[in-house]
């Protein structure tokens, strides 16, 4: 059920889901999403791409908008 267009617009759309993308032009090569400002909740990157630093780049881009938001962040989970 988590990973379900309706269902994840339906959050986003709540402010409960925040996504970021990675792109090559116009092609998507990565997203993560945190669930609030302090859990990561997806983070995919397409295999052709992956160990180049895409995943890594995404979650540090997603950490500095968090801690802007809210600079008492002091720790990102992940399950």
């Amino acid at each position: 059920r988590f990973i379900d267009l309706e269902y994840m617009t339906m959050q986003v759309g709540e402010g409960a889901m925040t996504f970021w993308g990675a792109f090559e032009d116009d092609y998507l090569i990565g997203v993560c999403a945190f669930r609030g400002l302090d859990h990561i909740s997806l983070l995919f990157v397409d295999g052709e791409y992956q160990r180049r630093g895409v995943g890594t780049m995404l979650v540090k881009k997603a950490v500095q908008d968090c801690k802007a938001l809210d600079p008492s962040i002091s720790a990102i989970t992940v399950n």
